[in-house]
């Protein structure tokens, strides 16, 4: 039984003006505590929960109605000529395509609009801490609003998570640079498959066949629209990839011989997507066909190119339309700037020095389509 604390619809509350000009937090309300003053609703229900809270005893639920949810503070007057620092907790677990926190700018104490800071949170998973530094909109700027909201037509029901939040003249002395080790949410499949998404066949989690801890994910393979037999699972977006080598180590139990199995890397450029979708730019693939048991697949390597900032991580399998199902286990990922610290003596391991093949190729076969056209115009 969950348990919800406080008013699950709060479309009553008002959203008066505040006034302060104290270099301390300027969010009344900021750790949710208590109650909910100072924060009024921006797209469907907001309340106290206590189902994912980041410290403390309480935080606040957003939930979702017809596919929008928000929550927004009061309007606080007093600003002054100073940088400005904002730190926030969010918690989610699926990807958001229009997630985001805005810091709306004001004159005339809250009167007239002046214009926003947008910054976008659609991909990040688990707790999330999010921070911002930089200065009011203009001289003239004397109040801002705090919103956090998301739209999203194709889940029209979902929810997510705020605690702890920070706006003022000076640093969040609780802040810290956070640590990257583990990209990857949901790396061990002890609470669920949640990060994790199926594109081809099913996925659940399992005690049957775990290698560390109580669970692994199970993949399930399916007969596809084309006669093959085929399972494929991938990850949620890692983002904010930098010029550091990156190390992957994932361990993959089958019980028999496929024809193609094989880990994706699958590279993006994400913040400067094409057509309003991250930018594919090539893929990294790490063969394992010919394993069985349990077997620890580990790479090292740099990003794509300078222009790749994400990444997504797919385990797929395939056999032919005469071929038969088959399952896999996954356990214990890792995609990080730090090297995997393990190396397991009960599994096989692989060290593959795989290479970008997708873009390479298709740019190969492209000057032999020229090439060859240039040949055939030359000798007619």
């Amino acid at each position: 039984m969950t348990l919800i604390i406080g008013p699950l619809f709060l479309g009553s509350h008002i959203n008066p003006i505040m006034s302060t000009v104290s270099s301390e937090n300027l969010i009344i309300n900021s750790d949710f505590e208590t109650n909910l003053d100072g924060w009024s609703d921006y797209g469907g229900s907001f309340s106290l929960t206590t189902e994912e809270v980041h410290n403390g005893s309480l935080g606040v639920k957003l939930r979702a109605e017809d596919g929008e949810a928000g929550i927004r503070s009061n309007k606080i007057t007093g600003l002054v000529d100073s940088e400005y620092y904002l730190s926030l907790w969010i918690y989610k677990d699926f990807y958001l395509e229009s997630a985001h926190v805005s810091i709306e700018w004001y004159t005339d104490g809250g009167i007239t609009h002046q214009g926003y800071k947008r910054i976008d949170i659609k991909s990040y998973l688990g707790w999330t801490q999010i921070t911002w530094q930089g200065e009011r909109y203009n001289d003239l700027t004397d109040t801002f609003e705090l919103k956090i909201h998301s739209s999203d037509q194709e889940e029209l029901v979902y929810h997510f998570y705020l605690d702890e939040v920070w706006f003022a003249a000076n640093p969040n002395p609780d802040y810290s640079e956070p640590v990257k080790d583990n990209l990857v949410h949901n790396s061990d499949f002890e609470t669920g498959v949640t990060g994790w998404f199926p594109r081809e066949g099913t996925i659940s989690r399992s005690s049957k066949d775990a290698h560390n801890g109580s669970y692994s994910m199970k993949m399930e393979s399916e007969v596809t629209y084309d006669g093959y037999i085929r399972s494929e699972v991938t990850s949620a977006l890692l983002t904010d990839l930098d010029d550091s080598t990156y190390y992957l180590s994932i361990l993959v139990s089958k019980e028999q011989i496929i024809k193609d199995a094989y880990i994706c890397i699958t590279w993006f450029n994400f913040k400067d997507p094409d057509n309003g979708y991250p930018l594919h730019l090539g893929e990294t693939v790490l063969e394992f066909d010919d394993y069985k048991g349990w077997t620890q697949i580990t790479w090292q390597g740099s990003k794509y190119n300078s222009e790749t900032d994400s990444c997504e991580i797919s385990i797929r399998g395939m056999e032919p339309s005469d071929g038969s199902h088959f399952t896999f286990y996954v356990d214990e990922v890792w995609f990080s700037d730090k090297p995997y610290a393990h190396e397991y003596q009960d599994a096989s391991r692989i060290t593959i020095e795989a290479t970008p093949f997708f873009s390479d190729n298709l740019m190969y076969f492209v000057f032999i389509l020229v090439l060859a056209a240039w040949i055939k115009r030359k000798y007619q």
